[in-house]
């Protein structure tokens, strides 16, 4: 989170590069692999066929899933203004911007990512109008997301 010269809040949420390609290749890599282990079990056709097809389509769906978050998750960046916030996301070295009026903005409210395996994440969702939503990065406490959505309202001039 920056703040520079004309009264602009930056607030990044990175989504690195090299996690995007790992991400992809673990799709094609599940892919693969569950074929090719688990293909000689559905042919040639025999009464275990539907069993085996039916774990290579649940593989399938994973590995579609990871490929997926790889390609179309991207960084983005929010720009707030006072008035006015602005994403911007990176798409494949090309920047989609969106500004918004403080009017189009519905809600900035904190919220909580429960997690099971460790302690629960935080972050501010920022709601349009029109059914968008918005998310900040990830924060270990909620007095540090509310402290973001307090800086968010400031920047906005709400």
């Amino acid at each position: 989170m920056n703040v520079n010269d004309h009264d602009v809040l930056l607030h990044d949420v990175p989504f690195p590069m090299a996690l995007r390609i790992a991400l992809c290749a673990v799709g094609v890599v599940i892919a693969v692999l569950v074929t090719y282990e688990l293909g000689r079990g559905v042919w040639p056709l025999n009464l275990t066929s539907a069993f085996f097809a039916m774990i290579i389509l649940g593989g399938w769906t994973m590995a579609f899933g990871a490929f997926m978050a790889g390609m179309f998750t991207v960084p983005t960046l929010y720009e707030f203004r006072r008035g006015s916030l602005t994403v911007s996301k990176t798409w494949f070295r090309t920047p989609r911007r969106r500004t918004y009026v403080v009017a189009d903005l519905a809600a900035l409210t904190c919220r909580v990512q429960e997690s099971s395996e460790g302690p629960d994440m935080h972050f501010v969702e920022i709601s349009t109008r029109s059914g968008e939503f918005f998310k900040s990065r990830m924060f270990d406490t909620e007095v540090t997301a509310r402290k973001h959505e307090a800086e968010f309202r400031r920047a906005l001039g709400m």
